[in-house]
């Protein structure tokens, strides 16, 4: 896109001017409002461009996405972080309802490290159990966001969290599912390429005593890597919260799910959180197939942030100040509801 510099017009405006003199000195008006009316005209061209991207960068789109087959629309995305401003009005909010994260059902590499040797780990697929775990996990959905509840799935593009969410979804209406996308940003951490189980071995080993989130495998990623990239998919979120809100989606009605892997999942918590990089070390997976849940809040000021389930954080082994924004403590805010309550009035 073609961006004017500050000093764009007055230089141009200059040299129309000059233009101006030498036509009425040599007799050549004509040249001169030829070219002022040039410039108006580019002028008033961009002007309208500019109205006409903003308009349509309020637009939400959602027939231009993929369809999972069988079900509902794909496309889209949501949110806020806790790095954001948090200070919100009620009649402006652009957080939905809940956010659920979701590591994969049980896989053939959770039982045997040999999976990886002749299969990459991407195309690991779930184990029998995992199936199982993975229906359970969308029964437990449909509990908890009821009939009226919509969802809207972010996934990595593993097969074993690609069954995960094919599971998962079969417990729920195909009007409750707003949108379902492929997201790679939420991938397992890279180990390498087909891997040698000793190797391996060795280097989760190793990457116990070094640290996780440091811990570089040879020919993969750090901890700190997946990070960067999560903390990049949360910005995306937040943009496409935007765009459901100005396209008169009801976000209190919506819940994000995303399926993704352990430590993905951690770290999408540590930079939502903003916990340290000691309390990500001490933390540990979520087990398969849980689901994760970040409830939204509401303040008596009109303030509103995400808080995760006590439970879930126990079972994270998080602390409990890892389960609550920092600004929230920063400012001192107190809750007037959460999401499972009233919160308007």
């Amino acid at each position: 896109m073609y961006v004017q510099s500050s000093r764009e017009v007055p230089f141009i405006r200059d040299l129309v001017a000059i233009m101006s003199v030498i036509a009425r000195s040599s007799g050549r008006v004509a040249v001169a409002r030829l070219a002022s009316s040039s410039i108006r005209a580019h002028e008033r061209s961009r002007h309208v461009l500019r109205r006409k991207i903003h308009s349509t960068s309020l637009q939400f789109l959602p027939h231009s996405h993929r369809v999972l087959p069988g079900r509902g629309p794909r496309g889209g995305s949501l949110l806020d972080v806790a790095g954001s401003p948090i200070i919100q009005s009620v009649s402006s909010d652009f957080r939905p309802r809940r956010i659920i994260l979701v590591r994969h059902g049980e896989s053939q590499g959770n039982i045997d490290d040999n999976a990886y040797v002749d299969t990459p780990d991407w195309k690991v697929s779930l184990t029998d159990r995992g199936h199982q775990q993975a229906s359970a996990a969308g029964k437990q959905l449909k509990e908890l966001i009821g009939d009226s509840g919509r969802v809207f799935f972010y996934y990595s593009p593993y097969k074993r969290t690609t069954q995960t969410l094919e599971n998962m979804s079969q417990h729920l209406d195909d009007e409750q599912i707003v949108s379902v996308r492929e997201e790679p940003r939420m991938s397992e951490q890279q180990f390498g390429n087909f891997q040698n189980v000793e190797q391996v071995l060795n280097c989760k080993e190793e990457r116990h005593s070094f640290g996780r989130f440091y811990y570089r495998f040879p020919s993969g990623e750090a901890g700190l890597d997946v990070y960067s990239r999560v903390s990049s998919f949360i910005t995306t979120l937040v943009r496409d919260c935007h765009q459901y809100s100005h396209a008169g989606q009801d976000l209190d009605t919506m819940n994000v799910v995303i399926v993704t892997h352990g430590l993905a999942l951690r770290l999408f918590l540590m930079r939502w959180f903003q916990f340290s990089v000691e309390e990500f070390d001490n933390s540990t997976n979520p087990g398969n197939a849980q689901l994760i849940t970040m409830l939204k809040h509401v303040g008596k000021n009109g303030h509103k942030w995400y808080e995760l389930d006590p439970a879930d954080r126990d079972s994270l082994n998080l602390p409990a100040e890892c389960g609550v924004p920092k600004n929230v403590h920063l400012h001192k805010l107190t809750r007037s509801a959460t999401c499972d309550e009233p919160i308007d009035g």
